[in-house]
This record gives C-alpha cells, structure tokens and sequence, in this order.
C-alpha cells in the first residue's frame, strides 16, 4: 500500500470497521447489530475478548446499532444512537459510571 492508501484503510478501519473474519478479511460496509452478523463474521471485538487480561478495557465508540452493549464487562460501547434519536452517554473513567444524556435539544 502506497502512503495514502494506508492512511485512507486507517481512517476506514477506525470509523468503519465493526465485523471480521478470522482469516483477517474485513467488512467495511457492514452496519447492523450483533444479531443480524453473518455467520461467518464476528464483531471486532471478539477476536481480543479471550485473549485480554480482565484488568485491560477496551472503550469505544461509532457502533450505534450495538447501543452500547456487547455483553463484555472490559470492553465497554458508549454509543447509544444519539445522531439517531437515541441517547448521548459519557462514562467516568475512574469508577466506569455511565451517564446519559436522553434528548438533546436543537
């Protein structure tokens, strides 16, 4: 890959990326929530779960459709749909207390 190219994947990989195979291939286009994965994906995270120390966490975001779940206790979603109608959530680092926001007004 040529420079720009690698900064063009990064960008997608941190924005887009939600589902993999374990053979390393990628599914960019993919939107929807754990229930409707294909069979032969498995949500990104899933591939660090068994091999993460429980003191470890994994925070992260832009996954909408997850709503803030992944029934993971390291590895925590905090989008929960807000662009979409849904609630904005904040989480304190020190305790893992999470907070919402349920409307924001325009």
């Amino acid at each position: 890959m040529t420079g720009t190219e690698k900064k063009i994947f990064f960008a997608n990989a941190l924005t887009r990326l939600r589902i993999g195979k374990k053979n390393g291939e990628i599914d960019f286009s993919f939107k929807g929530g754990i229930k409707n994965v294909p069979k032969e994906y498995e949500a990104w995270f899933k591939f660090y779960s068994k091999s993460l120390s429980k003191d470890i966490q994994i925070i992260f975001g832009h996954w909408a459709a997850l709503n803030g779940h992944t029934k993971l206790t390291n590895i925590i979603g905090l989008d929960s749909g807000c662009v979409w109608g849904g609630k904005l959530t904040i989480m304190r680092l020190e305790d893992n207390k999470k907070y919402y926001i349920k409307k924001i007004k325009k």
